[in-house]
């Protein structure tokens, strides 16, 4: 498998603001920042390639969003959901987003949404304060 824009952008379940955008906290000139989630394909998890995340979005793509980006991270789901439980705040906010702030929701995206409180613990305190 590449992991080029187009293949990433294909497997991409969920898509959505970041940063200060999505805070409600920009101001005039804020850049917008994103990040997103991707299912690879069958050799990572055959062990045949190995990604993690994507964060290079050269060329033409799929997502106008994406080009508009300053900052934009894609991360593999089974990477995802290990920071996730870890309850990583970064990681974490991406399911907590204002519906209108979402730019793309795959079905898998959605069932990530609807069940994320799973991944809600009381061991967040800890990321919070260090």
């Amino acid at each position: 498998m590449t992991f080029d824009r187009r293949s990433i952008e294909s497997r991409l379940i969920l898509l959505g603001k970041a940063g200060s955008q999505s805070y409600r906290t920009n101001i005039e000139g804020s850049d917008l920042d994103g990040r997103g989630i991707f299912i690879a394909g069958k050799e990572h998890y055959l062990g045949m390639s190995k990604i993690e995340q994507k964060e290079g979005w050269e060329g033409e793509g799929k997502f106008s969003f994406i080009d508009r980006c300053k900052d934009l991270v894609a991360y593999e789901l089974q990477k995802y959901i290990g920071l996730a439980i870890d309850a990583n705040p970064n990681i974490l906010e991406q399911l907590f987003l204002d519906e209108e702030d979402y730019e793309y929701v795959h079905p898998l995206g959605r069932h990530l949404i609807e069940h994320r409180h799973f991944f809600v613990s009381k061991r967040i305190r800890w990321t919070y304060i260090g």
